[in-house]
């Protein structure tokens, strides 16, 4: 009896690891309010509920969503303009935190390992295949997609078919992917896998998968065991092979994207962009701290409301100096990267509540998860991930790799 209880539990957990590990791609896929990947996991999780009758809890991750939902009610109050993006969004941020859970129930670390390989590995030859497709037979390659999407779905979808993203929307989002499972490879002592993985990072092209990537190196050769000569070495080795990569053609687009923070930084303070670069470069990195430093001393305290800010425009006087670009661009004028979003939208006080939690999912986490938690600081700066579906997964991933003894 007590055999066909551990088999049970056993398949049990296979089955939940093999939705952790194909999240990463059925959360692309919308199915009305809900990604397909998202409606999975909950169903996984109310099952696991049910048939355990217990919940994990994050305490740490209770504070954190407690704290938010309190900001979002008083900013709503204070502020008048009780939305319903406010209410989908705390809903969605308590669903959010019961679905992660799941990932305390993973207890074979090699199995999930396994399975992500599995999807890395088939997910990067693909990329390799799109890439010589693209530039050795000037073939446009879109994304191959497993589920149809109505096309209100597919903007943000890179179906431009210029650059290889595998199985994934864009190549920001293949290499999001990818990263956690380099870690887990260098760690498994796969060095062969570290190598292809990087080099398909490399080959999607994507600017902030490269810096990721660069980025990442570079703290796990400085936490090795390497003499302090070796680590400059290695480093230097590894900085002159990406550059040799970003010098060729075909990597033109990433190479101007990268250098272009540098050299048209002194022409983001006084809005002139002289290209698609450094205009793209501003929305990212200085136009959310713009706003937030511009915003009345009420708001920057309480916050707008998360996916407030059109409302928020429309209520208010308040006039930012960008008004002159994005005022008539509905979509730009809304775009926040998640490091400056979590200040304008949940205030101080709510952005310092996310801040001392990742804090202490660090400080907490072992080497992989404290990886993951520098891959969720360095994209907060870059683009969106605040709760967003590459979120869900690193945390996913996060609790499935925590030590036996933590859960």
């Amino acid at each position: 009896m007590r055999l066909q209880e551990t088999k049970e539990k056993n398949n049990i957990e296979k089955v939940i690891i093999f939705i952790i590990s194909i999240s990463c791609i059925l959360l692309q896929y919308i199915a009305a309010v809900f990604t397909y990947g998202f409606i999975l996991l909950l169903i996984m999780m109310i099952y696991m509920c049910v048939k355990n009758k217990k919940i994990y809890i994050d305490k740490d991750f209770a504070v954190l969503i407690t704290v938010l939902t309190i900001q979002q009610i008083v900013t709503a109050i204070v502020g008048n303009r009780i939305t319903e993006a406010n209410i989908k969004f705390i809903i969605m941020m308590w669903l959010i935190f019961f679905t992660m859970s799941l990932g305390y129930y993973v207890n074979d670390k090699k199995i999930l390992y396994k399975y992500l390989k599995v999807i890395g590995v088939s997910a990067t030859v693909i990329v390799f295949i799109q890439y010589i497709m693209i530039n050795f037979f000037d073939m446009r390659v879109g994304p191959i997609m497993f589920i149809k999407q109505p096309q209100e779905y597919l903007k943000n979808w890179a179906l431009s078919g210029l650059r290889p993203t595998g199985f994934f929307s864009e190549p920001q989002v293949f290499c999001s992917c990818i990263l956690p499972l380099i870690i887990m490879a260098l760690i498994n002592r796969e060095y062969n896998l570290v190598v292809f993985f990087s080099i398909g990072i490399v080959l999607t092209g994507s600017s902030l998968g490269i810096m990721m990537l660069l980025g990442i190196a570079t703290i796990v050769l400085f936490l090795s065991n390497l003499n302090y000569k070796k680590k400059i070495a290695f480093f230097l080795l590894f900085v002159v092979l990406i550059l040799l990569f970003l010098n060729l053609e075909i990597f033109e687009s990433a190479r101007n994207k990268i250098f272009t923070i540098f050299n048209d930084f002194a022409l983001y303070s006084n809005e002139k962009m002289t290209n698609n670069h450094s205009y793209t470069n501003y929305l990212r990195l200085l136009k959310g701290w713009v706003t937030y430093i511009e915003l009345p001393t009420k708001d920057k305290i309480l916050g707008i409301g998360v996916y407030n800010f059109p409302e928020y425009l429309q209520h208010t006087n308040v006039i930012f100096s960008w008004n002159s670009i994005w005022s008539n661009n509905a979509v730009m004028a809304k775009y926040f990267t998640s490091a400056a979003g979590t200040f304008i939208e949940c205030g101080f006080f709510g952005a310092m509540a996310y801040i001392v939690f990742l804090c202490k999912k660090y400080y907490h986490g072992n080497s992989v998860n404290r990886i993951i938690i520098i891959l969720i600081a360095i994209q907060s700066f870059v683009t969106q991930i605040f709760f967003n579906n590459i979120f869900i997964f690193y945390f996913l991933i996060y609790y499935a790799l925590m030590e036996r003894s933590e859960k």
